[in-house]
């Protein structure tokens, strides 16, 4: 699982560390899976608040399961989108969430939060989550490793939203709306 973004309060990272934990406890998933389970938690790390959610990790005994990584290329941003199992964005508020339609782009399922924008980018094309509640992020991973159809379903739902969302229908609307406002 992946997370993808600077590390700020607003993003609720600790939520989804604590996600983590219950899933690795869930029965319903076979033992070997758990084990393999990691949460990779890249972007530029906030000095103080980084180092509180590393405490929570070993706090909650997960911490050889979370890998932290400093801000990547583009090129390792796409390896990490194409190999993650799912990206995880369980922000109490977002904007646009172009990270999630970067994830989108390449068929990554997505675990959001159901606050700011999101759900209008992301649609029907992902798993929806309350931030304030752990056990929504933990069911939805669950859901990711264990129901083979709906990922798959969201994959290839990901990959055809994506598609509307480009810088020429974008550079489009937004000089249509530009000329509008300019002629009345």
């Amino acid at each position: 699982f992946l997370i993808l973004g600077r590390h700020a309060r607003h993003k609720n990272i600790e939520a989804a560390i604590e996600a983590l934990s219950l899933l690795k406890k869930n029965k319903k998933i076979d033992i070997n899976i758990r084990k393999k389970i990691k949460l990779l938690i890249i972007g530029p790390q906030k000095k103080g608040y980084t180092l509180n959610l590393i405490k929570l990790s070993q706090k909650l005994k997960i911490n050889k399961d979370c890998e932290w990584i400093n801000w990547i290329e583009d090129d390792e941003k796409e390896k990490y989108l194409k190999e993650s199992l799912s990206l995880i964005i369980p922000s109490y508020w977002e904007g646009f969430g172009l990270t999630a339609l970067e994830a989108m782009s390449f068929g990554t399922p997505i675990i959001a939060s159901n606050r700011g924008a999101l759900p209008e980018v992301i649609a029907d094309c992902g798993i929806f989550i309350d931030p304030n509640k752990v056990k929504t992020i933990s069911n939805a991973m669950e859901k990711i490793i264990l129901e083979r159809s709906l990922y798959e379903k969201l994959s290839y739902k990901s990959q055809k939203r994506a598609e509307i969302f480009t810088w020429e229908k974008t550079t489009y609307l937004l000089q249509k709306t530009i000329e509008t406002h300019i002629n009345n």
